[in-house]
């Protein structure tokens, strides 16, 4: 037989393969259900809200753990300002320096004070988005009210106002910051009343 025949006859049987009698294609080709085309669509769905969240979550965090550090760097600044006799404006040296974080307003002001004289060195405002508290140490009672720490000259020991609610076994305060979006998610440190500073 004839090699042309041959392929020929081999082109027609495949042709035959992939049609029906009446000239149309059979159902042998490939493709995606509906059902499958859907399974893969909610898959995709669920993968991204747990991203979104993860992501927001994560957000959250990394601002309220911002807001803390800042707060911590202007404690130990006063800190370090009263302990070392740093000059305060027009005061001169060996003054107090006395930090004030007020939860109504969500502002944070340090001052330096020289017997009658006081000084605004600086101030700023949290961040929107979050919610100040405060709680005692020893009890864990918490309140709202404002506190002064106030660093005295030399020994840079802190002095406490606006604790009142610790009563007379105070030993320490907790600060914390919480986002205002997700209540689980929140960030603290206390300060001892011998002036340690330890985050949670």
């Amino acid at each position: 037989m004839p090699i042309f025949s041959l392929v020929q006859r081999k082109k027609t049987t495949n042709y035959e393969q992939h049609t029906a009698p009446s000239g149309q294609r059979t159902n042998n080709s490939f493709g995606f259900t509906l059902v499958e085309l859907l399974v893969v669509i909610a898959m995709i769905a669920i993968i991204s809200v747990i991203v979104a969240v993860n992501f927001n979550g994560n957000r959250e965090e990394q601002f309220l753990q911002r807001e803390l550090l800042k707060l911590q760097s202007t404690i130990k600044l006063a800190q370090a300002n009263a302990s070392s006799s740093v000059v305060c404006q027009d005061l001169g040296g060996g003054a107090s320096w006395k930090l004030t974080v007020d939860p109504s307003v969500r502002k944070v002001t340090l001052n330096c004070q020289k017997e009658e004289d006081i000084k605004e060195d600086r101030s700023y405002f949290f961040e929107k988005g979050l919610d100040v508290s405060f709680a005692c140490s020893q009890t864990g009672t918490s309140f709202l009210t404002p506190i002064d720490i106030t660093f005295n000259k030399l020994s840079g020991l802190p002095t406490f106002s606006g604790i009142e609610s610790c009563g007379e076994d105070f030993s320490g305060i907790a600060i914390k910051l919480q986002s205002i979006k997700d209540a689980n998610i929140a960030k603290e440190f206390t300060i001892s009343s011998g002036g340690a500073i330890n985050a949670k």
